[in-house]
């Protein structure tokens, strides 16, 4: 709108009128809700309860159909009634759209995955010999959640997901009850004792030890509470890419909180 009232003042020196300006403003409605609904979205999924992974869901469902519904506004808007070929180009832009949203999320969740050699899980022992697959060692939703930096969120995914929890000592193979000995680092000029977990193994320095756990929240909990005197704070991801840090008493209590 403002450019098109600057080339009218600039060729005739006179400004759009009321009802022109009211015409631009609902023509350029589409482009302003196309991009104010999926940042309204990711927006309450920052300072609410939403796992930003489905938020991330929704707002690029939205986009998507509103790539589908493109040439429909461009005909409504020139007054031209839409067409099956209308239909179908604005399809095929969807599918491109969604294409790229595929491709971003499984390029993503490769990078995250990454190279997982050097820590307790890896396909092949040191004699070659291949072992069963083990689990994946990571949190999709509270790496989602590190990433926006999201409290609340990081919350619901401790208590709805495992947390990946560095050893000193792996636990024995033939004993289920042992879960090794959890990794700490304490400062050496002040004495206090810091516990490092990680949304994903792959986030963790090569300089802890290589071993690692997957536990679930019980775990968690207990561990904390057991240990809460001891533990100065807690980091999530120390080394990036998105690093949090929280007391024992704070995790405590998200742990502690139904839903």
């Amino acid at each position: 709108m403002l450019a098109e009232s600057a080339e009218r003042r600039a060729r005739t020196d006179e400004t759009l009128s009321r009802a022109e300006i009211r015409g631009e403003l609902r023509d350029s409605l589409p482009v302003l809700t196309t991009g104010l609904v999926p940042a309204a979205i990711l927006g309450l999924a920052r300072l609410g309860d939403i796992p930003g992974l489905w938020a991330q869901f929704v707002a690029e469902t939205y986009i998507t159909v509103r790539l589908a519904l493109t040439g429909f506004v461009i005909e409504r808007i020139g007054g031209q009634r839409p067409s099956c070929r209308t239909f179908f180009i604005g399809v095929l832009l969807a599918a491109v759209g969604l294409t790229v949203s595929v491709l971003k999320a499984v390029l993503g969740s490769h990078r995250r995955t990454g190279s997982r050699h050097g820590y307790a899980g890896t396909m092949a022992s040191k004699n070659g010999r291949r072992r069963k697959p083990q689990p994946e060692f990571r949190n999709v939703a509270l790496s989602d959640a590190l990433q926006t930096q999201d409290m609340a969120a990081v919350a619901f995914a401790l208590r709805h997901g495992p947390t990946v929890v560095p050893l000193m000592r792996a636990g024995e193979r033939d004993d289920p009850l042992d879960a090794g000995e959890v990794w700490t680092y304490r400062n050496p000029e002040t004495g206090q004792v810091a516990l490092l977990l990680f949304s994903d193994a792959a986030h963790k320095p090569e300089t802890l030890p290589p071993a690692v756990a997957l536990q679930d929240p019980a775990w968690l909990l207990r561990f904390l509470t057991a240990h809460r005197e001891q533990l100065t704070t807690v980091f999530f991801d120390i080394a990036g890419p998105h690093a949090l840090q929280a007391t024992p008493d704070d995790l405590i209590e998200a742990l502690t909180i139904r839903g």
